[in-house]
């Protein structure tokens, strides 16, 4: 399910603090959600890269203003690999926001809830494993830690997460090895 984020999201309307985008195959919805302030949406580029990205971020650039992302319709303590596409959208001075998650994680997870996101960058994060909650719901928050620059969400898919089972082929070749080997070993 992949879910990219711009302007036309918002509809047209100005005052918004969240919206929901419901991807219509599996139900799953992406809601975006500003801690304080609206929701605005663009384009921009990188003079580094020349990268262009849609994106959609919180309008007030104050210190400590959160934006969340939030899928929900999920299955409760089902597994589920995600990427997501992050960046700030304004030329300038560095600075970092930081990204966090509030969830449930397996051990991989755990080094990604600390990870910092640098303006001018597009940054592409490879979360697997992530365990949706009790509510069928995985949660990652942007913190604008210096009140300088509001970082952006501009893409994101989620798929079930895919697990390290044999093919059928495998697996009834392998069955077929051991019925061999017991057939071998009574004889």
């Amino acid at each position: 399910m992949v879910f990219d984020f711009d302007s036309s999201d918002l509809g047209g309307a100005t005052n918004l603090t969240t919206i929901d985008l419901t991807d219509t195959n599996s139900g799953f919805v992406a809601t975006l959600t500003a801690s304080s302030g609206t929701l605005i949406g663009g384009d921009w580029g990188t003079a580094k890269t020349g990268a262009t990205a849609d994106y959609i971020k919180c309008a007030t650039n104050s210190k400590n203003v959160n934006l969340s992302l939030t899928f929900s319709g999920l299955i409760a303590g089902e597994l589920y690999d995600i990427q997501l596409v992050t960046g700030v959208p304004f030329e300038g001075q560095g600075s970092w926001n930081s990204m966090n998650t509030t969830n449930e994680y397996t051990s991989t997870d755990v080094a990604f809830a600390t990870q910092n996101i640098k303006v001018q960058d597009l940054t592409t994060y490879n979360v697997t494993g992530v365990k949706a909650n009790e509510d069928g719901e995985i949660t990652f928050t942007i913190v604008n830690t210096d009140g300088k620059h509001s970082a952006s969400f501009n893409y994101a898919e989620i798929t079930e997460a895919t697990l390290n089972v044999p093919e059928p082929a495998t697996a009834s070749l392998s069955l077929l090895g051991l019925a061999a080997l017991m057939i071998r070993r009574r004889r």
